[in-house]
């Protein structure tokens, strides 16, 4: 004969046969009772279960004896309990013709505070499909469970969020919890009667205490809006009504306008540094105002006034400009209502200091003790333009007397310069923070300084909204930047005047990578350690067209494409078809040369490159024609002292006036520029 123990279908809980057990509890069989056994009859020591528990403390389990005397073929007992949510557990203990059923009862906390009734039905099967059933057969267990509450505060239970329209929203407000017992892992949730979108709550509890943090994200028309929000603690056990009170004032005051800004460059323009302010009520009544501002360069012609009189006030910048930093300060002028009612309402100042540059009085011709980082060469102006990111300097040296003449200084760290194709332009990558971090993924910010060539300043920041290290410019006024953190970042473009962008490649550039922009403006390339990329710059948003896998440990980046637009040069000197990205042989006569700049000269359809042979580090200058890519050396090796072991430092090469100058890092430190003829 068989004895077995197992669960019908459709029940809500599993249970394996001649096992488990378990110790009693709050649970306690009641009432019923047992008949004498008779042949085949199955009974049980009770057929009701009260149980009590408290919220936020456990519930033992219950245990109840059973018999079925003589049976007469195998045995198979199967408990449902699948019309409660009472009971969520159970096992059995056989010992010859008798057993031990333990109840395993729900959590308190996961029921409402009250009584609540269920049952559970016993069934004394002959097999599996329990077609056939012992006389006493089936037994119902009626479970009866009292769950009790512990007190649940929630202070305070009224709340009023305020704001007036277009501004910031109101300072969330925080609802005190406490409970007797630990809420641990049930923690809190809520609802709003009915649901509405512009509240949002967030509960954190530790131990006996919690908060409720109420506050608003979404701003509604003007008006007020009364809710109620139902906090929950230990599930569902314990709700307190929180009255929600949310109100959007209207905007007292219409100034003429919400935004001023001003640029100078010097003391004599502030005369004409100024601009006029009306102020107009948006409500039914006339309003009394005062006015504010929060820095000291600007000056208001009145300070009071009513809605009713149109008298423009002046808003006007003054001398004190002179204590700010070169670049865009900012400031704020406030319109107040005088019962003070209603929040301020702010107008926007900004001012651009120009920065004209700082002269250089102890220069010394073709000679710069300085740490170069980047560089840009205008040969439209003859100025040579030297990056210096630990000092944040920029210095600007004329070309022909190797004379630095100035230099701007800048508060962040400016890192990279591109020069616009017409050469009216310099652009001037500034970080956010010192140093590019792979784990800056949300966020980013960074900046664009531009200096205009022409009048020799610094005359607009544009903000951006990447951190970032690669530039470029088309010849139609399109800034491209590559991002420097993050890891796989973006490629962003922007209109290079006004700084609005214009779209932006997701995920497909690995950050710290230069960028490469062909003469026409339409493809930009990049080139990292394995990878080669074809990018579409040609509209608003750019495209990959195609990228390959580098697998040669030979090839060296960064590539340059040539003014056809045909090939890529890269600083090994292999040869890249831009067609289809495919890789040529290198131009160079050993696989150990590397170019550290090139300059395509297309006056003579030809690149010179200045050249270093990696062993030596000796520097020689080679020609190469844009047809065939004969080789001319122009230098020799050795014909310039440049500093050994130098190969990751920036050198540059450059025709200007008939001459060929090369700028290097000198063997005694620093950096030299030198000329030679043609």
């Amino acid at each position: 004969m068989i004895q077995r123990f197992f669960v019908v279908a459709l029940v809500t809980f599993f249970l394996n046969g001649c096992g488990g057990g378990g110790g009693g509890g709050s649970g306690t069989p009641t009432g019923g009772g047992t008949e004498p056994p008779a042949k085949g009859d199955f009974t049980i020591s009770t057929d009701a279960v009260n149980i009590e528990g408290t919220v936020g403390t456990g519930v033992g389990s219950v245990q109840i004896t059973g018999n079925l005397a003589n049976p007469d073929s195998d045995v198979f007992i199967s408990v449902d309990a699948t019309g409660s949510t009472l009971i969520t557990g159970a096992s059995v203990q056989i010992n010859g013709n008798s057993g031990i059923l333990t109840l395993t009862p729900n959590n308190p906390a996961e029921l409402p505070v009250g009584t609540h009734t269920g049952s559970v039905m016993v069934k004394a099967c002959r097999n599996t499909s329990c077609t056939s059933q012992y006389s006493g057969s089936p037994k119902k267990i009626n479970v009866t469970y009292k769950v009790n509450g512990i007190s649940y505060e929630a202070t305070p239970n009224d709340i009023e969020l305020k704001m007036t329209a277009h501004h910031a929203f109101p300072t969330p407000v925080v609802v005190n919890l406490t409970t007797e017992k630990n809420v641990g892992y049930y923690g809190s949730t809520w609802t709003m009667l009915p649901d509405e979108d512009w509240l949002k709550v967030d509960s954190n509890w530790l131990g006996t205490t919690g908060t409720a943090t109420f506050s608003i994200k979404k701003e509604m028309p003007a008006g007020t809006y009364k809710r109620n929000a139902e906090l929950f603690a230990f599930g569902k056990a314990f709700k307190k009504i929180i009255s929600v009170t949310y109100t959007v004032l209207p905007e007292p005051f219409s100034p003429s306008t919400k935004e001023m800004s001003f640029t100078i460059s010097s003391e004599s323009q502030l005369p004409s540094l100024k601009n006029n302010l009306t102020i107009n009520s948006n409500l039914s009544n006339e309003l009394d105002w005062t006015l504010s501002s929060n820095v000291d360069w600007l000056d208001l012609s009145v300070a009071a006034g009513n809605t009713t009189n149109k008298t423009a006030v002046q808003v006007a910048v003054n001398a004190n400009y002179k204590n700010l930093p070169n670049g865009l300060s900012t400031a704020t002028v406030m319109i107040q209502d005088k019962d003070k009612n209603y929040e301020p309402t702010p107008v926007n100042i900004s001012l651009y200091v120009i920065d004209t540059g700082t002269p250089v009085t102890d220069a010394v011709a073709n000679e710069f003790p300085i740490n170069i980082t980047s560089t840009a060469i205008d040969t439209a102006h003859g100025k040579l333009y030297l990056l210096e990111s630990d000092t944040k300097k920029l210095f600007r040296v004329d070309i022909a007397t190797g004379i630095t003449e100035k230099y701007y200084s800048f508060d962040k760290t400016p890192e990279k310069l591109a020069l616009s194709p017409d050469n009216q332009k310099l652009y001037i990558t500034i970080l956010e923070k010192n140093d590019h971090d792979p784990f800056w993924f949300e966020n980013q910010k960074g900046y664009v300084a531009i200096l205009d060539t022409e009048t020799e300043s610094i005359q607009k920041t544009l903000d951006l909204t990447l951190d970032p290290y690669g530039i470029a410019i088309t010849p139609t006024g399109k800034l491209l930047i590559s991002g420097g953190s993050g890891q796989w970042t973006s490629l962003q473009s922007y209109n290079a005047s006004t700084g609005a962008k214009l779209g932006t490649m997701n995920d497909q550039v690995f950050q710290k990578q230069d960028v490469f922009l062909d003469k026409q403006g339409n493809n930009l390339y990049i080139m990292d350690f394995n990878t080669l990329q074809k990018i579409d710059v040609s509209q608003s948003t750019p495209s990959l067209v195609k990228a390959l896998t580098i697998n040669s440990i030979n090839l060296a980046y960064p590539a340059y494409p040539t003014p056809d637009g045909k090939y890529l040069i890269t600083r090994s000197g292999e040869l890249v078809s831009t067609d289809n990205l495919s890789i040529g042989k290198s131009i160079f006569s050993s696989e150990l040369m590397r170019a550290q700049s090139l300059w395509f000269d297309e006056i003579n359809n030809r690149v010179i490159i200045l050249v270093m042979e990696l062993n030596s580090s000796a520097v020689s200058v080679e020609s190469y024609n844009l047809v065939d890519f004969q080789r001319t050396i122009l230098k020799p090796e050795g014909f310039i002292d440049s500093q050994s072991g130098s190969y990751q430092k920036p050198y540059a090469i450059w025709l200007y006036g008939g001459k060929m100058y090369y700028l290097y890092p000198a063997a005694d430190g620093g950096f030299k520029l030198s000329s030679s003829n043609l």
